[in-house]
């Protein structure tokens, strides 16, 4: 399209109000790509390692000191303490940390185990050799330890592609790459240090990339920072240099399945280092900035590059594009795992605390799904996915009220349904009074994410 004549003078004025505006408030910053939509969520002095769900977004900090921390923060950016982690010697290290997923909402339990027999909505952080479980409601607890693995700057991931049969995996600092299963038992897959030639090699922030991702579909990329490189390593060991990027910290790939974290708009979040004049921070960006992306991966750098874009080409090699130009020095990043269920609560038999069950009834047991700021359990919910029993998995939902009520009195309307006694999967006889379980798929933007409770 070709654009109109300006009066000559025009350049003399925009320079006028540049130099003014650098008066006022210094240096002009450089254009960015703010168009899609990026935004500060949230400042924390020393943020690390991220990872979101549709229901939690936590984040490990701090860099240096004690006490360590995983931090969670709610839909408007307030920020609460999770956990407190197994203290450090002094001085400073990235932990960072992965919530395990996929989650398997057809599997018996609670919380949903996920295909590799993890438990979902566990989060595991590393800790040098050490890899800690902190469970939903923060709980600490020693996973395994992982030889070879330097005190700081050691990855974490799972498989949720299956290539790697659904296990964790954990870069280590120094150069190997290994998958551990549930019971914490580890196999070794690459030494990407011996594979390049080198002594050592600092690999972070790993992922595994989508079967689409030809030729390296199913492989765990990595970022080298120092060598600026993203490295594609195969479930049989073998380790390729795919792109370059300066200071490439992270590899994230975009997610077929996108959700926002609760009502926070945001379903990419990534993690900036402070500087001298600007606090540390978490960066949020919208849905619709991965538009028509899935499958792709995004690439951040912590020296300063802004974001790359990779697209696969069915070439060894990609030249990465610009996504996102530079809002700083990342460190962790995550998209919102969709496929870890979110955490709703439920209340069997309202009223009746605690409750009791005759499985030789021929009535029907009420469960209250309640509402929350980030789940409306009465437009929400897609009614034919209800399932609720003993397990979880039992279809014995035979009728959920329209109106709605307030139950816990927080002054938002919460759903009741009722489930068939004899469906609910309790053994007989005798009065149980253990706990039930509910699981549903819910309305969401970009598809329906799973949720589940237990009372």
């Amino acid at each position: 399209m070709t654009r109109p004549a300006r009066p000559r003078r025009a350049p003399c004025i925009a320079l006028v109000l540049i130099v003014l505006l650098t008066l006022v408030i210094g240096s002009v910053p450089a254009p960015s790509l703010a168009h899609i939509g990026e935004t500060v969520f949230a400042s924390i002095p020393q943020p690390v390692g991220v990872a979101a769900t549709p229901g939690r977004l936590l984040v490990t900090a701090p860099l240096c000191g004690n006490p360590r921390q995983v931090l969670s923060l709610d839909s408007n950016g307030a920020i609460s303490v999770l956990a407190v982690l197994p203290s450090r010697p002094s001085g400073c290290f990235e932990d960072y940390i992965a919530i395990a997923g996929p989650a398997d909402p057809s599997q018996p339990g609670f919380p949903s185990p996920t295909k590799g027999g993890f438990p979902s909505n566990f989060a595991y952080v590393v800790q040098g050799t050490n890899i800690v479980a902190v469970s939903p409601s923060g709980t600490v607890t020693p996973f395994t330890t992982v030889p070879g693995c330097e005190a700081s700057r050691n990855g974490i991931t799972f498989d949720d592609v299956g290539t790697f049969n659904y296990r964790m995996i954990v870069t280590c600092a120094g150069g190997r790459v290994w998958k551990i299963a549930a019971d914490g038992s580890r196999t070794l897959i690459a030494d990407v240090a011996s594979a390049l030639g080198l002594a050592s090699v600092r690999i972070e922030n790993p992922d595994v990339a989508p079967l689409s991702f030809s030729p390296y579909g199913g492989h765990v990329f990595v970022a080298a920072e120092l060598l600026g490189k993203v490295l594609a390593i195969s479930p049989d060991g073998v380790v390729k240099i795919v792109a370059s990027w300066p200071g490439a910290e992270g590899v994230h790939f975009v997610p077929e399945l996108k959700c926002n974290v609760g009502a926070s708009g945001g379903t990419f979040f990534t993690a900036i280092k402070a500087t001298p004049s600007t606090p540390g921070r978490i960066n949020r960006f919208p849905l619709t900035a991965f538009s028509g992306l899935s499958g792709r991966a995004v690439v951040t750098s912590e020296t300063g590059a802004g974001i790359g874009l990779l697209t696969p080409t069915g070439n060894p090699t990609i030249s990465p594009t610009l996504f996102h130009a530079s809002i700083g020095k990342h460190d962790g990043s995550a998209f919102a795992d969709c496929t870890v269920p979110l955490l709703i609560k439920i209340i069997v038999k309202p009223g009746s605390i605690p409750h009791t069950i005759n499985p030789q009834s021929e009535g029907r047991v009420p469960v209250a799904i309640l509402s929350s700021p980030i789940f409306n359990a009465l437009t929400d919910p897609v009614l034919s996915s209800i399932t609720f029993g003993l397990t979880g998995t039992e279809h014995s939902i035979v009728s959920c009220n329209t109106s709605g009520q307030d139950v816990n009195g927080d002054g938002l309307l919460d759903r009741i349904c009722h489930g068939d006694t004899k469906k609910l999967g309790i053994p007989s006889p005798g009065v149980y009074r253990g706990p039930l379980i509910l699981k549903l798929f819910y309305n969401a933007p970009g598809g329906d994410p799973a949720g589940e409770g237990s009372d």
